[in-house]
């Protein structure tokens, strides 16, 4: 994943001079905010926004969807993953890949192949979750994962025995979802009632100000705020559904 090789390229980004920061800040903030699904002007803000923060916290940042930012709760974010921090806490992108496994693969990825092949009645198969190649995996040195700005190193170097290159090579093509057009568009309607100042005051667990700030920079194409917006648009669904009333003090 990109979070991957973007905590080692922050080591550099924090060591450079300070005007080469400034620099690419500017640039970055001149850069046209697009609505694409993940748009390489969504990493680089995100990259500049939270490079300099702890490792553990910025690794959550950058792969988690970001509805935490408009929160008016108080716990701390690390807190959600407490169960999984090694001791000594995550010194390293190893230590990481393997909190993605105990978490963000088993509690999501995994989740959503298993609904949607569900859904049409098939069985699904995760081959590189063999445990035998599982073993071998944790046993690679970082240097035979990612090299450079390239991942996958040693995936793609035995795929090129049996693949087109190009197919090697191929952009992926993940599970994310139009949510920032979807936002401005088909679903404007259902995002203004779920997300309604009056219902976000009325429950205090979200702060309004900053909610309404982050839907009215995203729909004036000044901000990528889809991810952190999507997550409360289904929380308040969720909310309708199996709790309506809820209120702050009732999460405490």
């Amino acid at each position: 994943y990109p979070t991957y090789l973007g905590h080692r390229l922050a080591d550099a980004y924090l060591r450079s001079p300070a005007p080469f920061r400034r620099l690419a800040e500017k640039a970055v903030s001149l850069q046209r905010v697009s609505h694409d699904k993940v748009p390489l002007s969504f990493l680089a803000r995100r990259f500049l926004q939270e490079a300099g923060l702890p490792l553990v916290d910025r690794h959550l940042r950058w792969f988690g969807p970001g509805g935490d930012r408009l929160s008016s709760l108080s716990r701390p974010l690390h807190e959600a993953v407490a169960d999984l921090v090694p001791p000594g806490g995550f010194q390293s992108v190893s230590e990481l890949m393997r909190l993605d496994y105990g978490s963000y693969l088993r509690d999501n990825l995994l989740v959503k192949l298993d609904r949607a092949t569900m859904l049409s009645g098939v069985e699904s198969r995760a081959p590189f979750l063999d445990p035998e190649i599982t073993r071998f995996a944790w046993r690679l040195d970082e240097a035979q994962l990612t090299r450079g700005l390239k991942t996958k190193v040693l995936l793609k170097r035995t795929a090129r025995q049996v693949l087109p290159r190009k197919v090697v090579e191929r952009r992926k093509r993940g599970f994310s979802l139009p949510m920032a057009s979807w936002i401005n568009g088909s679903l404007a309607g259902e995002v203004d009632r779920l997300l309604e100042p009056s219902r976000l005051h009325e429950q205090g667990i979200f702060d309004v100000d900053r909610t309404r700030h982050a839907l009215e920079a995203h729909r004036a194409a000044r901000e990528d705020n889809s991810r952190q917006l999507w997550n409360l648009v289904h929380f308040q669904a969720w909310l309708d559904r199996w709790a309506p009333g809820t209120t702050k003090d009732a999460l405490r």
